[in-house]
């Protein structure tokens, strides 16, 4: 068997393993990410794919606070969490 198959053989299956055992994860992202950041400099406010607080999960949930680049002012810093349309009906 060549080196190929072999990666092939085995990482699919643990791909497929990753993902399944990530999918609560990814989910909560999905829910952090749809509530607003505001920009502490020049007070935009803006919205974020999930996969870019990726690293920073548990920096929002201790503090509501992710460190983000503002679409606007292009400021790297610290942006607060709005509540999302969903924490605001209780759905999350």
């Amino acid at each position: 068997m060549d080196f190929a198959f072999m990666l092939l053989i085995i990482g699919i299956p643990a791909l497929v393993i990753l993902l399944i055992v990530n999918i609560p994860r990814i989910t909560r992202l999905e829910d952090l990410s749809a509530g607003r950041f505001i920009c502490p400099h020049c007070g935009k406010r803006f919205r974020v794919k999930w996969y870019r607080l990726l690293f920073s999960q548990w920096q929002i949930e201790a503090t509501d606070k992710a460190p983000l680049i503002c679409p606007e002012c292009g400021a790297h810093d610290l942006c607060g969490r709005e509540a999302s349309i969903y924490e605001d009906e209780g759905r999350v």
